[in-house]
């Protein structure tokens, strides 16, 4: 992600400890982490909104595009021969 080498990275850390100091560091270290877990969550959930917005959007086309179909086509004179099947059993019992 940044292509550090390992003596960049080893340079920020003396960097670091000198600056900041042995005590702090390690709490500081902590913190960062911590913001760095946030960030990753709050961008996992970003990235999974899009998402389902994306799949909304899709829905959406596709019940469209299924209403138009059907619209197309007269269906009024079509009988629908399940729901007489299961009035039929009805009236039986």
């Amino acid at each position: 992600m940044f292509d550090l080498s390992l003596a960049e990275i080893a340079f920020i850390a003396v960097v670091a400890l000198v600056a900041i100091g042995p005590k702090e560091l390690p709490v500081m270290l902590k913190t960062i982490g911590r913001w760095i877990g946030k960030i990753k969550r709050f961008s996992a959930g970003v990235m999974q909104q899009l998402e389902l917005d994306g799949l909304q959007d899709e829905v959406r086309t596709i019940q469209n595009e299924a209403g138009e179909t059907f619209e197309a086509y007269d269906l009024s004179g079509v009988e629908d021969s399940s729901r007489k099947k299961t009035e039929a059993k009805h009236d039986k019992e």
